[in-house]
């Protein structure tokens, strides 16, 4: 462990497992700030110019100042920042944008920043303490026949970058806009948007619509209260004009926790995309399939935790396959029940498309207050699903019905689900009810008991489901839901907040004590070996500013 500081900050102890820094107060030159979140804590004493901040463009940053091109801005704040990272790396050797120090390099006010080129990266950065009115924070284009292909955005953070209240909630701009072909967020950190416009969309307009493949890994997608109206989602993967472009778009390994801003918290709005192995925490909305054909949902945990209005998956359109994925304690109903199927609307451009060749295998669903929910009609839709199956699922619920049919679906498939507790209200061959002697593992999901009646009771043949929610294969003789008995190596877990976000957001050990003396400050964190602990300076208003 190191600690590296500027001048009026002193390091005082160094022993066992506690650091302690103290600096003196003089308010009109710095201040001491304290920054918690529900990844990590860090402390920031940033030295700060008083009488104004150079941006970007005054400081070469556009120029290739640097061997290969890459490009580091100092640790500082940067206000009003209009950047415009335009290259053109290759495969084996990327162009780089970083910051001098991960997190350290604030962009502010308006600052916003537009990737245009190939084989870009861009990591470190953080916005915070601002908010833009006409433009997307980050896009990934310059304009609509300039877009990214096979660049990154890594490490990153936006934090409660939105218009002060009680500002219009109505003012719309995203967050994150990825355009163009193979490009990645991955490791990033989003909390606090309070405005109208999805957090993340990928857009599928300008150059090329189809084939973008552009993933989406291991994010943090924090708070975002309720909006109340459409334009609150956390994700949107296209817009109903090319909802049957095959975009495929990969959406994996990311935390959500309590994206409320609306029902749709995910809005899959075009063809052939996955979303696998996401943890939503307390989250009251959906992942809701409403536009598009051939997607994949599988390997995701939806925890609701009692919480109002959580929800799980919605589907409409035709043939998507929702398998191996774990519902727990979910109190959304109707269209956020646990798992719901959407009614069709007639008419050559109908707001809902009837769901067809669904397939539902393989999942868990424990102590949520409203389970499988078949034919919800919103919009005047009367057209219920069609040739869908539901195959091998475990479901134990103590309230309301198991399952809720509200339209009677056509050539339903019913086969191997094992039911237990309230009553299922479909009698069909195809549902077992019995107790299905579950035990609460001790990463807090409920699984089989060594003597379970699920343990090799799977029946059909669904080929897609040949690993379970561990990541573990399924035998020749497969077990119902989302957990197969299996002594293999577990190679997935539920994620949490530790799995994601940027790694200077994880790596920093909880602050212990905070201690005001007369004109100065000590902060008490228990250190972690081989990290580098960085303080800075920044402009101080009071003491009691800090908390």
């Amino acid at each position: 462990m190191a600690v590296t500081s500027e001048p009026g900050i002193r390091l005082v102890k160094v022993s066992g497992n506690d650091c302690v820094l103290s600096a003196q107060v003089f308010t009109h030159i710095f201040v001491a700030v304290f920054v918690r979140n529900s990844i990590g804590f860090w402390v920031s004493i940033n030295c700060l110019d008083r009488h104004g901040l150079k941006r970007f463009a005054d400081c070469g940053v556009a120029h290739d100042q640097h061997p290969r091109g890459h490009h580091y801005p100092a640790n500082k704040i940067w206000q009003d920042a209009d950047i415009l990272f335009k290259k053109s790396g290759t495969a084996l050797s990327p162009i780089t944008l970083r910051a001098q120090t991960p997190g350290h390099v604030i962009l502010s006010g308006s600052s916003r920043l537009r990737i245009s080129g190939r084989w870009l990266v861009v990591e470190g950065l953080r916005f915070q303490n601002g908010y833009v009115t006409n433009n997307d924070v980050i896009q990934f284009r310059e304009n609509s026949s300039s877009l990214a292909t096979n660049c990154v955005m890594t490490n990153c953070a936006i934090v409660d970058y939105s218009p002060p209240l009680p500002a219009d909630p109505l003012t719309d701009y995203k967050w994150i806009s990825i355009y163009g072909i193979s490009n990645r967020l991955d490791n990033c950190y989003f909390n606090g948007k309070t405005n109208m416009g999805a957090t993340t969309v990928v857009g599928l307009t300008g150059q090329t619509n189809e084939f973008n493949r552009n993933v989406i890994r291991r994010n943090f997608f924090g708070h975002r209260p309720v909006l109340g109206v459409n334009g609150g989602e956390t994700i949107r993967i296209g817009v109903g004009a090319v909802s049957y472009v095959s975009a495929q778009t990969l959406v994996e390994e990311n935390y959500f926790q309590h994206c409320d801003g609306e029902i749709e918290m995910i809005s899959n709005k075009s063809s052939e995309n996955t979303y696998r192995y996401n943890t939503f925490e307390s989250c009251a909305g959906t992942l809701t399939l409403r536009q598009g054909k051939h997607c994949l949902v599988e390997g995701n945990c939806f925890f609701g935790r009692g919480l109002p209005n959580t929800g799980g998956v919605r589907v409409i359109d035709e043939d998507h396959l929702v398998m191996n994925n774990y519902f727990d304690s979910l109190t959304g109903s109707e269209a956020r029940s646990a798992l719901c199927m959407m009614n069709g609307v007639t008419g050559a451009a109908p707001a809902y498309v009837q769901v067809q060749r669904a397939q539902v295998i393989c999942n868990t669903f424990v102590n949520c207050s409203h389970n499988l929910l078949i034919g919800r009609s919103d919009g005047g839709g009367t057209l219920g699903p069609i040739d869908c199956t539901n195959a091998n699922n475990i479901v134990r619920g103590f309230a309301g019905q198991l399952v809720e049919v509200q339209t009677v679906p056509t050539n339903f498939l019913w086969e191997g689900n094992v039911f237990f507790g309230a009553t299922a209200c479909v009698t069909n061959s195809g549902i077992i009810t019995t107790d299905l002697l579950l035990v609460r593992n001790g990463d807090g999901l409920w699984r089989p008991a060594t003597n379970s009646p699920v343990l090799g009771a799977a029946v059909g043949n669904y080929s897609a489901a040949i690993r379970d929610l561990d990541g573990q294969s399924r035998s020749a003789t497969k077990d119902v839901g989302c957990d197969q008995s299996s002594t293999d190596l577990i190679l997935r877990k539920p994620r949490v907040p530790a799995d994601v976000g940027p790694t200077w957001m994880r790596s920093v050990a909880p602050i212990k004590t905070i201690a005001f003396n007369s004109n100065s400050v000590a902060f008490t964190w228990g250190s972690l070996p081989a990290l580098m602990y960085q303080i800075q300076l920044i402009s101080w208003t009071g003491l009691q500013s800090v908390r």
